[in-house]
């Protein structure tokens, strides 16, 4: 929906990021049945430059009723679904979400009881939740803006991919 940057990552790369995220500006797929991961394994991973706060990916919902939602805040990412909500520690590895490309990946495993939250490749922090499902409800998946029309993404994504199985710690 309406025009989103797409420049390369740096200069001379191939590879392409995407920014310009508002409330008007936003990449939105319609309800897919492919996203109903039930109670079972899933991840979302890629690479991030914040610059500061907003919404990454929401899938299902600003409520999280059915689905769940990766962004930022303070710092942090956050992976909540309607089980709970994980957030990174600040600053982790070494340096900060903001101003850097970092690798993330939120996972949640083991019939959806176990939330974790990688960077840069390594475990950043784990959680046990209560397993809960998520199902389709015939809303979209929106990239750079939550599905109120709400906290734009202000930095720029390269190679977000969502999985419905659950990479290994190796």
């Amino acid at each position: 929906h309406g025009s989103i940057t797409k420049a390369p990552v740096a200069t001379g790369a191939d590879l392409v990021a995407y920014s310009g995220f508002s409330s008007s500006n936003y990449l939105e797929q319609p309800y897919n049945p492919d996203l109903d991961f039930g109670t079972g394994d899933f991840c979302v991973m890629g690479w991030v430059k914040a610059s500061s706060s907003g919404t990454i990916l929401d899938a299902r919902g600003s409520d999280r009723i059915e689905g769940f939602v990766v962004y930022t805040t303070s710092n942090q990412l956050t992976l909540q679904t309607k089980a709970s909500s994980i957030s990174s520690t600040t600053g982790s590895n070494g340096n900060p979400l903001t101003n850097s490309w970092r690798f993330f990946c939120c996972v949640r495993e083991s019939s959806g009881t176990s939330q974790k939250i990688y960077l840069d490749g390594e475990l950043d922090i784990t959680d046990s939740v209560t397993a809960r499902s998520i199902t389709g409800t015939d809303e979209p998946m929106r990239i750079g803006l939550n599905s109120g029309g709400e906290n734009a993404w202000s930095g720029s994504l390269a190679l977000l991919r969502i999985s419905g199985t659950a990479p290994t710690a190796d």
